[in-house]
């Protein structure tokens, strides 16, 4: 009987004891299963992430080509002043690859020294608010090689939701541009200059002329103070107005020979009495 009692309790241990491998062992292959599906999980999920960057990385070398085609500067700013971003043309106007730009102030690596400070306070002014970003704005720049150049501005600002990051800024350099209007400035000094001295009288005229293109009046545009002096006309009273209103009087011949000079081109020397 004691050997019949043994018996029963070695077979019910073992029943209990295959019990409890097989749970484990389901245990085991739901874990191992789980393990499965999360690594097919993630593997999916990185080979998502790869394709996601790959065609951001493609969106931005299009985006990247598109502004290096332009014939626009394009450079963009973080909230410190530091680029970001500029394409080809703003890397040829400055003298740098675009990798030496790509992280560095912009005020303290391409602004002549004495415009730092007031470049930046339009930078903090468009960030705060206090200026708006599409106003046009010019300052210098500073090259590599130290020349400067002259940029008129565009600007608008960068943001992430609701947060302002920096700002985008479109340029084009203007330098020629500004050099011309300076020589003309200078050249039209040269000329008032001389204009207001000279001893002679001096008129600049405007042929008007009729439906058939005859010369019948001409208009004051510009006298000189001699030629103030020699007529009695000043140039208050006469400029913008023709010689017909001024003087109704006045004889044709003048017409017709000022006429001649305008329509040909070639210069006429010759005496007249005027009884004005």
């Amino acid at each position: 009987l004691h050997h019949i009692d043994l018996v029963n309790e070695i077979k019910s241990s073992a029943a209990d004891l295959e019990n409890r491998v097989r749970e484990r062992t389901s245990a085991l292959e739901e874990s191992q299963m789980a393990s499965l599906n999360m690594m097919e999980d993630l593997q999916k999920e990185n080979t998502q992430r790869k394709i996601a960057q790959k065609n951001l990385l493609q969106e931005k070398n299009k985006a990247q080509s598109y502004l290096d085609i332009a014939a626009t500067i394009f450079l963009a700013l973080d909230k410190s002043g530091n680029i970001t971003l500029i394409n080809r043309l703003g890397c040829q106007l400055l003298g740098y690859q675009e990798s030496e730009l790509i992280g560095r102030n912009w005020f303290e690596t391409c602004l002549p020294e004495g415009s730092i400070s007031e470049v930046k306070k339009v930078f903090q002014d468009i960030l705060s608010g206090k200026v708006k970003p599409v106003e046009y704005y010019e300052n210098p720049v500073r090259t590599r090689t130290g020349e400067e150049k002259t940029v008129a501005w565009h600007n608008t600002l960068l943001r992430e939701g609701k947060q302002i990051i920096g700002i985008l800024s479109s340029g084009e350099n203007i330098t020629e541009r500004k050099i011309a209007q300076q020589a003309i400035r200078d050249s039209r000094d040269k000329y008032q200059s001389l204009f207001t001295s000279m001893l002679n009288g001096f008129a600049l005229h405007e042929i008007v002329c009729d439906t058939n293109g005859k010369p019948v009046d001409y208009r004051f545009l510009e006298v000189n103070p001699t030629f103030e002096r020699m007529t009695g006309l000043k140039s208050k009273d006469i400029v913008g107005r023709t010689v017909l209103e001024v003087l109704p009087e006045t004889e044709q011949t003048w017409i017709e020979k000022y006429g001649r000079v305008a329509r040909t081109g070639e210069p006429v020397r010759f005496e007249q009495y005027s009884a004005a």
